[in-house]
Parts: C-alpha cells; sequence; structure tokens
C-alpha cells in the first residue's frame, strides 16, 4: 500500500442511480498500482456489496446525516489523501466536516445534478441555497459531469472558477450488431414496428407525464416500454389508464441489466425536466441507438447533436417531440456513426482524466 494515493469516495448506497454507477466504475477500473479506492457507503454495512481489489466500508446509518460521527472518526482515523463524495445532500455533509478533516487530506465534491433545478423542487429550498453557498466555495475541487452545470454552480453559489473541472460520466461502448426491435408482452418476444423506450426513476424530474401526453398523440404503431420504479408508479399506472395507453405504453420495473433491451429498441425518449449529464443517454449512444429528448435544463445538449445522433425538441413541446417520433427519421441514423461519437465517453478515457485529477488535488 506504500506509495499510493488512498481515495475514499463516499455516498449513501451503491444501489440503482447513475451516480453511483459511475463509482463503482472508477473504482473498479481506476489504477491500482497507484491508487487504493476505498468505498464509503453511509447508510450500507461491510457486507452489502463485493468488489474485486476495492474495499468497501459501509457505516450502517439508517439516515445519511447519522453518519456523520461515523464518518468523521473514519477519516481522521484513516487520514485518506482524498475523500470525494457525490450527491448534494452528502457533499454538503462532508464539506462541514470539511474543517475537522486531517491536514492533508483533500475534499472533492462530485456534483451529480443541475443544483438550481433541483432545489427548486424541494421542501426549504432557502436553506439548501444558503449551505450551498456556504460549503461549495471551500472545497477543494468541485467535479461536474456538464458545461452547463458548472455555469449553474459558479452563476448561482458562489463557487469559484479555478475550483471548477468538467469531467464527462465513462460508458463502455458496445459494438455488436442490433436486433430488430421488440418488447416482451406475458414474457413473450414480440415484434412491433416501433419499439422506444424510456429509462429513469418515476419522479417528477424525469417528467413522464409529459412522456404520456407525447404517447397520446401517437399511432398504435409506436410501443413505449418504461423502465424504472419510484414514488410515482401509482400515479402513472392511473394516468396510463385514463388515456386509455395500456396496449402502448408498459411500465416495466427496475432492471439492473439494460444493454439488451436499449439494443432491441429503435430511439430511447428522455422527458426530463432537467438533467446533469443524463448516463442513459451515454448508455443509448453507447449501443449505436438515437436518443429523442426535450432540451431541458443540465447537459443534455452536449451530448444529443441534433440530425447526428438523435434529436433535440425545445422544452416542453409536446406536438414538436411527438412529430419527431411519427417522422420516423430517426432509425435512418447511422449507429457506427453514433458510437464513434460516444468513443471520448469511454471508461478508458474518462478513468484516465479522473486519475490525473486525483494527482493534481493531490499536489496542490
Amino acid at each position: 500500500m506504500k506509495g499510493k494515493r488512498v481515495i475514499f469516495f463516499v455516498l449513501p448506497t451503491l444501489n440503482g442511480g447513475g451516480a453511483e454507477k459511475v463509482i463503482r466504475t472508477l473504482c473498479e477500473s481506476i489504477d491500482k498500482n497507484n491508487f487504493s479506492p476505498v468505498i464509503v457507503l453511509l447508510n450500507g454495512n461491510n457486507n452489502c456489496v463485493q468488489l474485486n481489489d476495492v474495499e468497501v466500508v459501509g457505516l450502517g446509518a439508517s439516515k445519511a446525516r447519522y453518519s456523520v460521527f461515523k464518518l468523521f472518526y473514519l477519516i481522521r482515523r484513516r487520514k485518506p489523501d482524498v475523500v470525494l463524495s457525490t450527491i448534494g445532500h452528502v457533499n454538503l455533509i462532508v464539506g462541514l466536516l470539511k474543517f475537522f478533516f486531517p491536514r492533508h487530506t483533500k475534499i472533492i465534491a462530485r456534483e451529480s445534478n443541475t443544483v438550481s433545478e433541483i432545489l427548486k423542487t424541494l421542501s426549504f429550498s432557502w436553506v439548501y441555497k444558503f449551505l450551498y453557498k456556504l460549503i461549495y466555495p471551500k472545497f477543494d475541487g468541485v467535479i461536474c459531469q456538464s458545461d452547463y452545470m458548472r455555469l449553474d454552480l459558479i452563476r448561482h453559489y458562489n463557487v469559484p472558477i479555478n475550483k471548477m473541472v468538467v469531467i464527462n460520466n465513462p460508458v463502455k461502448n458496445h459494438n455488436t450488431e442490433r436486433a430488430a426491435p421488440h418488447y416482451y408482452f406475458d414474457n413473450q418476444s414480440v415484434t412491433v414496428p416501433f419499439n422506444l423506450i424510456v429509462i429513469g426513476r418515476l419522479t417528477y424530474q424525469k417528467g413522464l407525464d409529459r412522456l404520456l401526453s407525447i404517447a397520446e398523440k401517437l399511432s398504435d404503431d409506436f410501443i413505449i416500454n418504461i423502465y424504472g420504479e419510484g414514488e410515482l408508479e401509482q400515479e402513472l399506472r392511473l394516468m396510463i389508464s385514463a388515456l386509455n395507453l395500456q396496449s402502448r405504453v408498459f411500465l416495466r420495473g427496475y432492471i439492473s441489466e439494460l444493454t439488451e433491451i436499449i439494443q432491441n429498441s429503435d430511439a430511447l425518449l428522455l422527458t426530463s425536466r432537467f438533467e446533469g449529464l443524463p448516463n442513459v443517454v451515454l448508455e443509448a449512444h453507447a449501443s449505436g441507438v438515437p436518443v429523442i429528448a426535450f432540451d431541458s435544463p443540465g447537459g443534455t445538449s452536449e451530448l444529443v447533436i441534433d440530425g447526428v445522433n438523435g434529436f433535440l425538441i425545445s422544452d416542453d413541446d409536446i406536438d414538436g417531440f411527438s412529430n419527431v417520433i411519427k417522422s420516423k427519421e430517426y432509425i435512418n441514423l447511422d449507429s457506427k456513426k453514433i458510437i464513434a461519437l460516444n468513443e471520448k465517453y469511454s471508461v478508458e478515457n474518462i478513468v484516465k482524466i479522473y486519475e490525473g485529477y486525483l494527482n493534481f488535488i493531490c499536489q496542490h
């Protein structure tokens, strides 16, 4: 272990979301000759997940805020070179503890969403706004996934520009032939004219009410499969029934491995009200699948090139979105070109950028 930089990656759990997947990928792929990654789970236990060559420490708290003292003592005892936290509320906890950490330990926040937009959805948003303005400028570094996120933090939360860096999320490209699009009905694979998919949590942010308004305007030639779970599931089921969309829109639940599902689709739809840098877009492009998306606040427009790897529609333009779907132009986009354009987000490239950044932070 001598000579290696010890990096603590702090997050609530490793379940589900995009931020968790990114941290897992980084820890599995980082150069173990130079770095010793440790995943610290505020809500997990030591046996909740096993990774090759990656230590996992679970603090076992029922809520992130209850882990403060355990996290403090762990960092004081282990004295890592870097503590890299991700997800807004965890970043705030780590930032509050910064001045009690060992002097040589550097603190980095990896922001996972567009802060000004997500705070609009929270109760007591003014409290969070105050905390962001107070804490984020104190970090040794702040990582954003998109230029939009970076500018958002600079404009609204006074984060010094010299502390900000944009590092995109990593994805593994799949250079395999796409199968004929299909969807599953009663456990049988059924070929349909146009198979459209949606992947994401069933929350207000993902704008699935807007999706159903779009689906209303489509013919029976278009099937929409929604993969994910969340607090709006029952509400969405009622909306699907009320709009008589049961034969064309399906809630498929959470599925951990989505590569085959993506490859078997004609396009991925993204109707989010805001994003950070949507991993589902990277995943779709990694398989050569085009994306049809609203140009909503966040980094989506930095990934989707209109008419090349998908189509961007003015935010909340329901008619425009449905017209693009009905035009079927997306099926003629070049899958190989989509994959090639996505290569810069490869795991190898992004991990190297992280390694360089971590070394830079440690030296300054």
